[in-house]
């Protein structure tokens, strides 16, 4: 899936964490847009991802 890499790249550059360490999951219901369908896809999704990836990155604790 080429958005998943392009949404890890983007995570990767900025966070630091290495590309191949990152891991996108998602679910679809088949009736919806496609990814390329929707510009603003681009503009809220994958900073939404790299928003999130940064809180992640920031609330690491050691496991109990």
């Amino acid at each position: 899936m080429a958005q998943g890499k392009h949404i890890r790249q983007k995570i990767s550059e900025k966070t630091g964490i290495p590309f191949s360490n990152i891991m996108v999951s998602a679910t679809h219901n088949h009736s919806g847009p496609e990814y390329g369908e929707q510009p603003y896809f681009e503009d809220v999704f994958v900073p939404a991802f790299e928003k999130a990836a940064e809180k992640a990155l920031a609330d690491l604790a050691p496991a109990t």
